[in-house]
């Protein structure tokens, strides 16, 4: 699989390791091939010097001096160095009559915080360098006695592009639609914008080039466009939904083998829990196929269908409808159901799936006893109170007296309903869909073998499991012995007609169950209001936000939208307050959210 363009590393660009390397007194190659040595000291002996150099600087203070010298790496501090220990006085003598010569270079270094004076000759061959670094750096030093500075690479480019250029680039970037986190209290919510999963910067530039096919003296490189980005949008980033990534996995995988140590009990614990749940998996699976009183499924939301979608360029400006599909797939019979619906008629939290599978348990014949339901971990939506009390409510008022739901490891959430997943992004890679509608008949005959049931869901349809769960559960932070009960890593949760107000539950496959009491002590046995008759979730259909609409009716305005549909999109409703979100979590959100999405 193609990665991603390696991004741009001036620290390893040869011409910089060179000039390290150069500057350094390292051995290197030239442009042109040719191998310069490194820098060597010479320890040049003094015959009749005044300084006493002989003795003023031995041979392992010159060494020292060398080093310290070279390991300053930079040019420009090196000419710092030079210019700080010569001096230039005026001339007082002069041997020959007509000498030219204006100015006496005096040489020190500075040993152990005092200045010792000392030959041309010892000073240049304890440094390594020639007269001319030294005269250069002495002809060119400024005002205050440093160095000057290196004007090399310091001019503005002639091919440099105006800053119109640039700004045309940027309000192109600008024109697509980002949205915040799903979650809204992501920490990042405020910094990190996100574009379509669909779209690339490849595609952007294509779109940028196409309008100005007209105006070819406006167009520019795709690197001039990918460097705009980069540099002037590091806020912006290509959604990527959150599927199956393990973060755990992949950090370990990274670590030096010292760190791998000390996590090496954790590494091998979180893979012995991914290999006994697919264990667990199989044998649900020939139980189910086995014995008709027993169910056993795997659910899960498929990445998010927008609509309307088409292969015009417009599209790509535009935000557009999400439509979510909660996919159930039966293990016994390989029976699919596919619950669908817009985000004009419910969202996508708790109650939403709680919903969904409500209705999956209700299509069920009264000859099933046992539910085993496997998914992932998402406390969000399933592994939470609103939930819990629809599976409590399921096993008190109809035929099913027992649901387990096992959540696979976290980050390794690989199901069957994934396959039918992949069918329905294949039958719909070389469609035209113009509206959900469109998306129900697609997903309907993805499959024409054993095809997928798909049901519509209205607002109406969602019910309101929370308002039952104020009531059910009164009691959801401390088990039958007084231990606080951790949600976020519960493994195995069991309801059962039995105990109609305990919740069975583990954190690891193979422990035993421990329970939780949900009601709270009161004398006598109270009637928990079980019933099959439960209010709506919604008073009226949720809104869109303001600029979703606007766009969607500009998509109807310009015809990319047929006429037919423009009814439908003329009815959603929308919300000036209502702020651009994902319409589902991405691979930078936190790896578990605690919270419910609808709050």
């Amino acid at each position: 699989m193609r990665g991603r363009k390696r991004e741009r590393n001036e620290f390893d660009w040869k011409q910089n390791v060179r000039k390290r390397a150069r500057n350094s007194g390292e051995e290197y190659v030239t442009r042109r091939g040719k191998e310069v040595e490194r820098r060597k000291i010479t320890f040049h002996l003094c015959g009749k010097c005044v300084n006493n150099c002989n003795n003023a600087v031995p041979n392992e203070t010159r060494e020292i001096l060398f080093h310290n010298y070279w390991h300053l790496g930079d040019r420009q501090r090196q000419r710092d160095y030079i210019s700080a220990h010569v001096l230039s006085k005026d001339t007082k003598r002069k041997k020959a009559i007509n000498s030219r010569r204006k100015q006496t270079l005096h040489y020190f270094f500075t040993i152990d915080g005092k200045k010792v004076k000392v030959c041309k000759a010892v000073f240049l061959s304890t440094l390594g360098i020639g007269e001319k670094t030294v005269s250069y750096t002495v002809k060119h030093r400024n005002s205050i006695g440093l160095a000057q500075t290196d004007k090399r690479g310091r001019h503005t480019p002639g091919i440099k592009l105006p800053d119109s250029v640039r700004e045309r680039v940027r309000t192109h970037i600008r024109s697509f639609p980002c949205m915040e986190s799903h979650y809204a209290r992501q920490k990042f919510r405020d910094t990190k914008r996100f574009l379509e999963k669909d779209m690339n910067i490849k595609q952007m530039y294509e779109l940028f080039c196409q309008k100005f096919a007209d105006e070819p003296q406006k167009l520019v490189k795709e690197k001039y466009y990918r460097d705009v980005i980069k540099a002037d949008f590091p806020d912006l980033a290509f959604h990527k939904p959150k599927k199956d990534v393990c973060n755990f996995c992949f950090t370990f995988s990274n670590k030096n083998e010292d760190e791998k140590q000390g996590q090496k009990s954790e590494f091998d614990k979180h893979h012995s829990r991914k290999q006994r749940v697919r264990e667990l998996k199989a044998e649900h699976k020939l139980l189910a196929h086995e014995d008709p009183s027993v169910v056993a499924a795997t659910f899960d939301l498929e990445q998010v269908l927008l609509c309307p979608k088409l292969d015009v360029s417009s599209l790509f400006y535009r935000r557009k409808l999400a439509t979510y599909n909660l996919t159930t797939y039966s293990l016994g019979d390989h029976n699919v159901t596919c619950y669908m619906w817009h985000e004009g008629e419910a969202g996508r939290g708790s109650c939403e799936i709680a919903t969904c599978l409500n209705r999956f348990f209700k299509s069920m014949p009264d000859g099933v006893k046992r539910v085993i339901l496997h998914s992932d971990t998402c406390s969000g939506q399933n592994r939470n109170q609103f939930f819990s009390t629809m599976c409590l409510n399921t096993v008190q008022t109809s035929a099913i007296e027992t649901i387990d739901h096992i959540y696979l490891e976290s980050g390794h959430s690989q199901m069957e309903c994934d396959s039918a997943h992949s069918t329905i992004e294949s039958a719909l890679k070389k469609k035209d869909v113009y509206c959900p509608t469109d998306l129900y008949q697609i997903v309907g005959m993805a499959r024409r073998k054993n095809p997928f049931k798909v049901e519509i869901l209205s607002t109406k349809d969602i019910l309101d499991f929370k308002l039952l769960s104020k009531v059910v559960m009164r009691n959801r932070s401390r088990d039958s012995v007084g231990n606080p009960v951790q949600w976020m890593k519960l493994k195995w949760m069991r309801y059962s007609k039995e105990t109609p107000d305990v919740i069975q539950f583990k954190y690891d496959y193979d422990d035993a169950f421990s329970h939780l009491r949900v009601t709270q002590a009161t004398r006598g046995r109270p009637q928990a209001p079980w019933s099959n008759e439960i209010d709506s979730v919604y008073q009226e259909p949720p809104a869109l936000s303001k600029a979703k609409y606007d766009d969607l009716q500009y998509l109807c305005n310009s015809l990319a939208i047929p006429p037919a549909y423009h009814p439908f999109y003329q009815s959603l409703r929308y919300d000036g307050q209502m702020i651009d979100r994902l319409a589902e979590p991405d691979i930078l959100d936190a790896t578990e959210v605690s919270t419910d999405e609808n709050n």
